[in-house]
């Protein structure tokens, strides 16, 4: 999106990942195990993208012991649970959040500019993850990664005509967007210094955008529909990938990282639905229409070594071909 920080989870990207204005992290600290944040001097891996860029490794779970955390305050309930699965080299990590922003709060969000004329928006969020880990040797090892939220909007006006009391107009827009990923990572380590790691995941991403209205009034005292609209607006894509890297530390002053991806997408344009009725024209209009989806495939190669000239002195160097 326009103007949006770039956010990989387990090393799928993320699209629209702000939850509620922004008042909600993309992950809570008991989700991340460790992540990395770049907002100017970006990587030759991260190359193909100028924005700031937040790379997340969701938390692996405990393979010895059971641990739990429970959260809740102004805007949101949250757990998380990790914990060994039957032998000792399998864990499991999950974690899930819910705002109840919509229900009780409801009318925080709520003005009203007069008696007749009211503006109030419900906006809710929700996550979860589960994330499977074996660990096959001490050079070995494997995780899935699964991961959906669902972030929405709903924005409701009343208005009163104030030459016409009885006159009554109303108007819902509404906005919903998921993503939904699922990730298989897969790490080798050669020796101390070298390291092999391999990512495919499967994401899929929708938005969906919704706005209906009706003016009604009373006429000889029977209430009359005049207008209705409603308009349904269905956007999204999915993306297949492949994430290989190699990282080689030939010394504790050089960190040099190879890789490649490939990243097959396939985007739906719209899909669109218009409904009319004007009762007092005795007019009505339905429709629907769609476009053709878009497919595209994206290459990328690069190189990059991070290393110390001196105690003052580090150079990063990189090439990213895509």
């Amino acid at each position: 999106g326009y103007n949006q920080n770039l956010v990989y989870l387990d090393g799928a990207r993320l699209y629209k990942s702000n939850n509620v204005f922004d008042f909600v992290p993309v992950v809570t600290d008991e989700t991340a195990g460790s992540y990395q944040y770049f907002y100017g001097n970006y990587p030759a891996r991260y190359g193909e993208h100028m924005t700031s860029v937040l790379d997340v490794s969701v938390e692996e779970g405990n393979a010895s012991n059971f641990s739990g955390h429970f959260n809740i305050d102004l805007m949101q309930t949250g757990f998380s649970l990790s914990g060994p699965v039957l032998d000792q080299g399998s864990s499991f990590f999950v974690s899930g959040r819910k705002t109840f922003l919509n229900y009780p709060y409801s009318d925080l969000f709520r003005t009203d500019e007069s008696g007749n004329n009211t503006y109030w928006s419900k906006p809710d969020f929700y996550d979860f993850n589960l994330k499977y880990t074996h660990q096959f040797s001490e050079n070995d090892k494997l995780s899935y990664h699964f991961f959906m939220n669902s972030n929405g909007i709903e924005t409701e006006v009343k208005e009163t005509d104030e030459n016409s009391p009885e006159l009554e107009f109303s108007k819902i827009v509404s906005e919903r967007y998921s993503n939904i990923v699922s990730s298989i990572n897969y790490s080798h380590f050669l020796n101390p210094g070298l390291s092999f790691h391999a990512n495919i995941h499967l994401s899929n991403y929708r938005l969906g955008q919704r706005i209906e209205g009706d003016s009604s009034g009373y006429i000889n005292s029977v209430l009359t529909y005049i207008n209705r609209y409603n308009a349904e607006y269905i956007s999204g894509n999915n993306d297949l990938a492949l994430k290989l890297k190699l990282n080689w530390n030939p010394n504790e002053d050089h960190h040099i990282k190879f890789g490649g991806n490939i990243v097959y997408h396939s985007f739906n344009p719209v899909q669109t639905e218009l409904r009319i009725e004007d009762f007092e024209n005795t007019f009505a209009f339905d429709t629907s229409w769609a476009a053709d989806k878009m497919n595209a495939a994206e290459y990328i190669l690069y190189a990059e070594d991070q290393f110390l000239l001196s105690d003052d002195f580090m150079v990063h160097a990189g090439i990213h071909f895509s």
